[in-house]
C-alpha cells in the first residue's frame, strides 16, 4: 500500500482460499491484459475467458501465460465447455484445454440439459486433473431453483471434486441469485450459506450494487466473480471500505461527526522533492562499479520480458521486505516508466524514514531506449 490508514480489513495474500476475485476477460488484447496486470495483479484471484471469446481472440495461449505468471488460475468460461459437450466433442476440449496450458476447469449446464449426477460424473473425472470450478443455477430467466435443491447440488459438486461452486448470476446479474430488477434473492443467499461453506462458493456479482450487498452481508472477504477488468480496483476499495458504498462498514467508531481541531503538522514530508536520477547517469556509476543498490519494483511477469539485473522485490511487497533495502548507500528503484518506482519511494520516505532513495526516471522504457536498445518494450 502507498501509505497508512487504520480500521482497514485484513486481506488474504495470494494464493488465498477466500476474499477471492474473479474477473471476467471478454476478449482483451495481450497488450490490455499486461495494462491490467500492470495495476492490480496483487487483487485479481481467477480469470475466466468468458463464454466462447477464447474461440475467435487472438493471442489466448499468450495471455493465458501471462495471467498464471501472475499467480492467477485461468480458465475457459462454462458455456464453452457445453458447446463442445453438445457437439459430443468432450475429448476435443480436453485437447484445447492442453493447447492452451490451462490448468483449471469449469463445469457448467446453465445451457444445456444433463443429469446432475451425470455432471458430477464429469466434475470427479476432470478433478483427477485439473482445478474445477462448477457452477450452479440458470441462465434462463425465470426458472427458479428451490433453495434446498441449490444448497444440494452445491455440497453434492464440492462432493465430487469441485474447488469451488459459482453461484450463477450471468454477466448481466439478473438471473439465478438475482432477480430481474438485479437485487438479490436475499432469503436464498442466506439459506445457501447457512448450508454451504462460504469460502466454498464464488458469487457471481457483476454489478457494484451487488458487490456491496455482499460485501455488507459476508464481510470483505467474500468470493466475488464476473468482475470486469475495469472494476476489480474499484471493487477491492469496496472490500477496504474506501468508497462511499461501504465507508462506514469497518471504522471501529461509528460516529460520523468530526470534532478535532485540525493541526498544520511541523513537517509535510509529501512536500519534500524525490530524488531521481537519468538512465544516463545509473549507466555511467555502474561501469565505474560505484556500490549501488537497484531494485526492480515490477511484477515477475514483467521482469520476464526485459530487466537491467536488478534485484526483483514487486512494489506490493516492498513493505514486507524493508529489511532487503539498504540505508547505507544510493538505492536505485526502476518501474516500467517511473510512476509505480516514485510512488513506493514516497510511501518508503514517508513510513520508513529513507533518505538514500532515488527514482529511475522514465524506468525500463528509457533504459531501452538509451542505453540498451535491444531490451524488449512492452
Amino acid at each position: 500500500m502507498n501509505f497508512e490508514l487504520s480500521d482497514i480489513p485484513v486481506r488474504p495474500k495470494k494464493p488465498r482460499n477466500s476474499g477471492l476475485t474473479m474477473m471476467m476477460d471478454k476478449g482483451l488484447s495481450i497488450r490490455q491484459a499486461e495494462d491490467f496486470l500492470s495495476v492490480a495483479s496483487n487483487y485479481c484471484d481467477l480469470v475466466k475467458l468468458g463464454f466462447g471469446t477464447s474461440y475467435i481472440t487472438p493471442g489466448v495461449k499468450e495471455k493465458v501465460a501471462l495471467y498464471q505468471k501472475a499467480g492467477m488460475k485461468v480458465y475457459l468460461g462454462g458455456t464453452l465447455f457445453e458447446a463442445f459437450l453438445i457437439r459430443g466433442m468432450f475429448d476435443e476440449y480436453l485437447r484445447v484445454m492442453d493447447k492452451f496450458g490451462l490448468d483449471s476447469v469449469e463445469v457448467s449446464d446453465g445451457s444445456l440439459q444433463i443429469t446432475h449426477d451425470l455432471k458430477c460424473e464429469y466434475i470427479s473425472l476432470l478433478a483427477k486433473y485439473y482445478t474445477v470450478l462448477s457452477e450452479v443455477g440458470s441462465k434462463e430467466a425465470g426458472i427458479l431453483i428451490h433453495p434446498k435443491i441449490w444448497k444440494s447440488m452445491m455440497q453434492k459438486e464440492l462432493d465430487a471434486g469441485s474447488w469451488k461452486v459459482i453461484a450463477e448470476a450471468r454477466e448481466s446479474g439478473t438471473v439465478g441469485i438475482f432477480r430481474p430488477s438485479g437485487k438479490a434473492h436475499v432469503s436464498l443467499v442466506k439459506q445457501i450459506v447457512e448450508s454451504v461453506k462460504a469460502e466454498d462458493i464464488i458469487w457471481e456479482a457483476p454489478q457494484k450494487s451487488q458487490q456491496v450487498w455482499f460485501i455488507k452481508e459476508l464481510g470483505p472477504n467474500v468470493n466475488l466473480g464476473n468482475i470486469g477488468y475495469d472494476e476489480v480496483i474499484p471493487l477491492e476499495t469496496l472490500r477496504l471500505g474506501l468508497r462511499g458504498d461501504t465507508f462506514m462498514s469497518f471504522i471501529s467508531h461509528k460516529s460520523q461527526v468530526i470534532k478535532t481541531e485540525p493541526k498544520v503538522p511541523e513537517k509535510v514530508t509529501s512536500k519534500n522533492k524525490m530524488k531521481e536520477i537519468t538512465v544516463k547517469e545509473l549507466k555511467s556509476k555502474l561501469d565505474k562499479k560505484e556500490d549501488i543498490q537497484v531494485i526492480d519494483c515490477r511484477e515477475p511477469y514483467e521482469f520476464e520480458i526485459a530487466n537491467i539485473n536488478a534485484q526483483l522485490i514487486p512494489m506490493g511487497e516492498m513493505m514486507d521486505n524493508i529489511d532487503k533495502i539498504a540505508r547505507d548507500k544510493m538505492v536505485v528503484i526502476h518501474c516500467r516508466s517511473g510512476a509505480r518506482s516514485g510512488n513506493i519511494i514516497q510511501a518508503l520516505e514517508a513510513r520508513e524514514g529513507f533518505t538514500n532513495l532515488y527514482n529511475l526516471k522514465g524506468g525500463i522504457l528509457a533504459w531501452a531506449d538509451e542505453v540498451d536498445n535491444t531490451l524488449t518494450k512492452y
